[in-house]
């Protein structure tokens, strides 16, 4: 069974750890559109605390399934990164010539 991915790069967090990263979800974000930064609020379920993440969508991919996605997401996740302004990247702290091997 196909497996739909949607992917999303993290630019701002109260988490310095995740600035940089790839939220990788089963179901879109309501607030996104690909290759734009948005303002995305979470709770944190253990804590019944709220904060808000700076994100910018990279699409969705769709897998042929499970075993396809476990194998291709990292080519994916690059593939994706590739795809957005460099300007989002360099947001995120990222060297888009790292990124995307330029």
């Amino acid at each position: 069974m196909a497996a739909r991915k949607h992917f999303y790069l993290v630019v701002d967090a109260p988490d310095e750890d995740r600035i940089g990263g790839v939220d990788i979800t089963d179901t879109r974000r309501m607030v996104s559109e690909k290759n734009k930064q948005t303002t995305q609020q979470f709770r944190n379920l253990e804590t019944g605390d709220t904060y808000t993440e700076d994100a910018v969508s990279l699409g969705y991919h769709d897998f042929d399934d499970e075993e396809d996605y476990e194998e291709r997401v990292g080519e994916v996740v690059t593939e994706k990164l590739g795809e957005v302004d460099e300007r989002h990247l360099e947001d995120a702290g990222l060297d888009p010539k790292e990124v995307i091997g330029e």
